[in-house]
């Protein structure tokens, strides 16, 4: 995958590069600079690079994240050049740096992929999915989460290592569902929206506004609903069910930040705070398009029997 005009030659001088050299989805060279990769999600890591055009062939090495994007960048004589980027690879806008793998140009204002290019200004892609929906209704957004996926190809979202195919799978579920298609709902919403949400999994599904994490339990499904004769039990909620109430969550975070800490310390009609509320309710839009029982109360059933 690839063009231009490449060539190494050793013992001699290089060839100068014409056009960015693709090798797979990894970059094996881009204007007079050679680079020498390792294996990786992404396509391929930079280790280090040789710039034809100094003299004395310059050498750089290379430092990234487990995304691929790259952290520090170090000279030959040891001198290092620290990087922060955002989880959005706002701060890689550089020719030697890389997001996620995949390399700045600066004619394009852009990090250049095999099938389309990426503004890290915005977090979103230039063009519209050439895939289709494989993400949702949005063709342009890069990664529902970007500190724990990333897209290669510029396709669909490949997720991290340290999140379960279960719950990889029920984020993928969400998104292409009838309610993660409609634009207006807070999942798609977040997904949209240029804010960082690291996803991991623990003991306990919740989101932490001062963090935002986001934090999922695969096999805490116990909710309190009415199955058919109105008679109240406990009930189990999906996976999918639970991210939309986490998601709803970073959704007032995010959109309804001034009124957060008032709908956390207001009493709900739910057995909870209107936080809760809101978020059951969204969780809820979901379970009925999905056609699975509704949840009608937030703490055990004991606790709903009492009230």
């Amino acid at each position: 995958m690839g063009s231009g005009l490449f060539c190494i030659v050793f013992g001699g001088d290089p060839v100068v590069v014409l056009a960015p050299v693709w090798l797979h989805i990894g970059l094996l060279a881009k204007n007079e600079t050679v680079y020498a990769n390792e294996a990786h999600i992404s396509g391929g890591v930079p280790l280090a690079s040789i710039d034809a055009s100094s003299d004395g062939a310059e050498m750089q090495y290379f430092d990234s994240d487990y995304l691929g994007t790259t952290t520090a960048v170090y000279s030959a004589s040891g001198e290092v050049d620290v990087r922060l980027a955002s989880s959005f690879g706002a701060g890689t806008e550089s020719d030697e740096l890389r997001f996620t793998g995949k390399p700045y140009d600066a004619d394009l204002d852009a990090h250049v992929f095999p099938y389309r290019n990426y503004k890290a200004e915005v977090g979103n892609w230039a063009s519209a999915d050439p895939a289709g929906f494989p993400d949702g209704p949005n063709q342009h957004y890069y990664a529902a989460v970007p500190t724990m996926g990333l897209d290669p190809l510029g396709l669909a979202i490949v997720f991290s290592n340290n999140v379960s195919q279960t719950t990889r799978d029920a984020f993928s579920n969400v998104s292409s569902s009838d309610y993660g298609q409609n634009c207006d709902s807070s999942f798609s919403r977040v997904s949209e929206s240029n804010q960082g949400i690291f996803v991991t999994e623990g003991d306990a599904n919740n989101y932490s506004s001062t963090t935002n994490i986001l934090t999922i339990n695969p096999d805490e499904s116990v909710m309190i609903t009415v199955e058919p004769g109105g008679v109240p039990t406990n009930g189990l909620a999906s996976l999918e069910s639970i991210i939309i109430h986490e998601t709803q969550h970073a959704f007032d975070d995010f959109f309804n930040s001034e009124d957060y800490s008032d709908f956390s310390d207001t009493p709900g009609t739910m057995g909870a705070s209107v936080l809760e509320d809101r978020a059951m309710d969204e969780a809820n839009a979901y379970r009925l398009l999905a056609g699975e029982y509704l949840r009608i109360w937030y703490n055990d059933l004991n606790d709903y029997l009492e009230q």
